[in-house]
């Protein structure tokens, strides 16, 4: 191994190392304050269901039901929300499990459920926005 060698692997190491330690410190963590500015977001039939924070701590169930005839049971414990139950026929979306950060989802195709969670930020807007940006093109591929 030459000098150069030698001296390009360390100037990678501290790059490496660097980053990692950067991400860490940045990343937000659960619970605290960063848990308690996350929402979590209902849709069914593409509408806007509910929005509602995503306690840190405590324990809640509620039921949706559809116009076809479906339901979900939401189950939200400790920052994390699931659906637990449901009748749709492969439970894709019970499968799914527990979701807990910003941009996760579950969604329940036949059930036309969907649930993501989001920053209160983001969700306000959501709610103020309806039928406006919400509408609007997300991705185009070709």
């Amino acid at each position: 191994m030459k000098k150069g060698d030698a001296l390009l692997l360390i100037a990678i190491s501290v790059t490496v190392a660097l980053t990692l330690a950067l991400g860490h410190i940045l990343t937000p963590r659960m619970g605290g304050s960063a848990a308690s500015r996350l929402a979590v977001t209902i849709k069914v039939d593409g509408r806007m269901y509910r929005t509602m924070p995503l306690e840190p701590v405590g324990h809640k169930t509620f039921k949706i039901r559809t116009k076809r005839g479906g339901y979900a049971l939401l189950e939200m414990r400790d920052g994390k929300i699931r659906i637990a139950e449901s009748n749709c026929p492969e439970q894709v979306c019970v499968r799914t499990g527990w979701i807990s950060r910003p941009g996760q989802s579950i969604i329940c195709v036949p059930n036309r459920v969907m649930v993501y969670i989001n920053d209160m930020d983001e969700s306000d807007h959501g709610q103020a926005g309806q039928g406006s940006s919400e509408d609007g093109v997300d991705v185009i591929v070709y």
